[in-house]
C-alpha cells in the first residue's frame, strides 16, 4: 500500500479541515498566504529536486510506499503535499495565535488581520493589515 500517498492526503485534509473547522483564521483568503507558499515552494523546487532526482539520488523512496508520480526535477508529489500540509497548519496557527484565543476574530468575517508584535524591550504592539 502507497502510505507516504494515504499519509499525504490524509495530511491534507486534516489541516484544511482543522483551519476551515476549528482555527478559523482566515489565510485562505489572504494573499500574503499564497504569495509564502509561493516562496517556499519556489525554494523546495531546487531543494527537494536536488535530493530526489533520478540522475544522482541522495535520498531514495521505496517504490512500493508512494504513488510514484514526480513533479519539478523529480519530486514526489507527496513531498509537495506533506509541504502545503505544514506550511499551511504553521501559517494557520501564527495568525490565529496573533489574533488572540478566539481564532475567527478577523478575516472569517470579512475584517482585517490584526498582527501582534514585539519588541525588544517586551513591549507588546498590534497592528492591522488590510487584505
Amino acid at each position: 500500500m502507497p502510505w507516504y500517498t494515504v499519509l499525504t492526503a490524509a495530511a491534507i485534509v486534516a489541516v484544511v479541515a482543522a483551519e476551515l473547522l476549528w482555527i478559523r483564521s482566515g489565510i485562505f483568503r489572504i494573499p500574503a498566504y499564497w504569495i509564502a507558499i509561493g516562496i517556499c515552494a519556489a525554494f523546495q523546487v531546487p531543494v527537494d529536486g536536488w535530493l530526489t532526482k533520478l540522475s544522482s539520488v541522495i535520498v531514495i523512496y521505496n517504490p512500493e510506499v508512494f504513488s510514484g508520480v514526480r513533479i519539478f526535477w523529480d519530486s514526489p508529489l507527496e513531498d509537495w503535499g506533506f509541504g502545503f500540509a505544514l506550511m499551511t497548519l504553521a501559517l494557520s496557527l501564527w495568525v490565529r495565535q496573533g489574533n488572540g484565543s478566539d481564532g475567527d476574530a478577523h478575516a472569517a468575517d470579512g475584517g482585517d488581520v490584526a498582527v501582534s508584535t514585539r519588541s525588544e524591550s517586551g513591549r507588546a504592539s498590534r497592528a492591522s493589515l488590510s487584505e
